[in-house]
């Protein structure tokens, strides 16, 4: 995350959703970072989590963090895909998905949205491997900005289908 405001960054919002779980959404802070990332609970609704990530010491103007979460509870079963809002300039945007039950991959793409609603596909930036009953897919994108999206979808065979 690169803070190109004028004032330290101390904190800012995100949201999950997934359409099933299994009981509420668990959100937790990865470790790797200079920073000391705590999550603030804001709104919990089922498979809705709405949260903040407070971080401390605050990043300085022109400065960069590394701020990374991982959920757990959240379902895919008929929706295979993840979107994502920028809403700050980000140098790294990493996503992992990882999803069990699965017999097979068949297929997984991106989509990039520009603030002017112009699309990309970015398909070269997705990487997918299949072990035993579980998939791992993974996209990594660089230099977002603001009001842009990025979206992945996969299909997968279900094992016993």
């Amino acid at each position: 995350m690169l803070n190109l405001t004028d004032r330290p960054l101390t904190r800012f919002a995100r949201e999950l959703w997934f359409e099933h779980g299994e009981g509420p959404l668990e959100i937790i802070t990865v470790p790797g970072s200079r920073q000391h990332v705590t999550i603030e609970r804001i709104h919990d609704a089922g498979t809705l989590a709405k949260f903040a990530c407070r971080v401390s010491p605050p990043v300085p103007p022109m400065g960069t963090a590394k701020i990374a979460y991982r959920c757990r509870g959240g379902r895919f079963t008929e929706a295979h895909y993840w979107r994502q809002a920028i809403t700050r300039y980000t140098l790294r945007l990493h996503i992992g998905v990882r999803q069990n039950g699965v017999a097979r991959l068949v297929d997984c793409s991106a989509i990039e949205e520009h603030p002017d609603g112009a699309k990309q596909a970015i398909d070269q930036h997705v990487r997918f491997s299949h072990e035993g009953s579980e998939a791992h897919i993974s996209l990594a994108r660089e230099e977002l900005r603001p009001n842009q999206f990025v979206t992945l979808h996969w299909e997968v065979v279900r094992e016993g289908a």
